[in-house]
């Protein structure tokens, strides 16, 4: 039978003697468990590391998120953008691609005078016909707005143009259309009592402005007694009555008659 010292002194030399195996079997099962855990190898962190949800704002460097990091399957949304309330929210014009904002991605009334640039909406921007009076602002279009030849009949309302709106010597014979002169000739005998004439009339694309009259040859005793506008024309009526030594004149006389018309 053995004795208790005998045996305390087996089981210390047994440790002394196998101290390195027990440390490095201790240092294998760690060092096991480890690499187990991170797949990926020594001082890294995998995903089946993290418990879902724990990544938080904290834990993210300042500028480590890149555009790679973002879906491009509508990764970024409207609250993930700062409100322009903020002073260092909303989306500038950099933040904006050419032709990127269509009529689609606007609300009605969205766009006010204060987001735009001066001159930053050129003709090719706008629908025809998308600028309306209730669009334009009161004495909002000068001169310098307008181009050469830019504003033609069509975008004038009718009676829309009074001679307030005129400036004084603005109007010339250039700046009117050419006017036509249309005429007839009658002729009229000699100590004829009745009165003879006619009406000349302006064509349908035309307006009748005035008119006039004219003898040949002129003589003392040819007299107009009806002179004036006539439906789309002009009318004169005249005679050649009695004069003293009318048998020195001619039996007859030509009365032309003359109408001023204004192509439409």
């Amino acid at each position: 039978m053995l004795r208790a010292t005998d045996t305390s002194s087996r089981t210390r030399a047994h440790l002394r003697n196998n101290l390195v195996g027990y440390v490095a079997l201790f240092l294998a099962l760690t060092m096991g468990t480890a690499f187990a855990t991170h797949p990926g190898g020594a001082n890294t962190i995998s995903t089946d590391d993290i418990i879902d949800g724990e990544v938080r704002q904290a834990d993210i460097q300042n500028g480590a998120v890149t555009t790679a990091d973002i879906s491009n399957s509508n990764g970024v949304r409207s609250e993930d953008v700062l409100d322009d309330t903020d002073p260092a929210g909303g989306l500038a014009a950099v933040d904006l691609a050419p032709a990127s904002v269509a009529s689609s991605e606007l609300a009605p009334a969205a766009v006010g005078s204060g987001a735009l640039q001066d001159f930053s909406v050129s003709n090719g921007k706008l629908l025809t016909s998308a600028v309306t009076s209730s669009k334009i602002a009161t004495a909002a279009v000068t001169q310098s707005d307008i181009a050469t030849n830019g504003v033609a009949g069509a975008e004038i309302v009718d009676n829309g143009v009074r001679g307030a709106d005129i400036n004084a010597d603005a109007v010339g014979a250039r700046a009117l259309r050419p006017i036509i002169t249309r005429s007839i000739n009658v002729t009229i005998a000699a100590g004829s009592q009745l009165p003879a004439g006619g009406t000349v009339d302006c064509s349908s694309d035309e307006v009748v402005i005035g008119g006039g009259s004219d003898w040949t040859p002129a003589l003392h005793h040819t007299n107009i007694i009806e002179e004036h506008r006539s439906g789309n024309g002009w009318r004169v009526l005249g005679y050649y009555g009695d004069g003293p030594q009318l048998s020195e004149n001619p039996p007859s006389v030509s009365l032309r008659i003359e109408a001023y018309c204004l192509p439409l």
